[in-house]
């Protein structure tokens, strides 16, 4: 996992941290440290500054359910996130 992605859920996580460590199951698609250098800094901090954004941002980032690299839901796809 991405050592900024770890430090954000740890220090800003918050609710959604703890929903995350009480998930019986699930995915987490985390960014790599090379996405949040790419990434608008104003931006991101003003995300990361505002617990309901924050929160939203989060979520994408969790699927409820155990995927792995070679799950075809992931290699199917045409879709790409920057």
């Amino acid at each position: 996992m991405s050592l900024k992605f770890a430090k954000l859920l740890r220090d800003k996580g918050g609710k959604f941290a703890e929903a995350l460590f009480e998930a019986k199951d699930g995915t987490i698609l985390a960014p790599s440290d090379e996405a949040f250098e790419k990434v608008d800094k104003e931006r991101l901090d003003f995300i990361i500054g505002n617990d309901y954004l924050r929160a939203e941002m989060l979520g994408l980032h969790f699927v409820r359910e155990r995927m792995t690299s070679t799950d075809r839901k992931i290699q199917g796809s045409d879709d790409m996130v920057i």
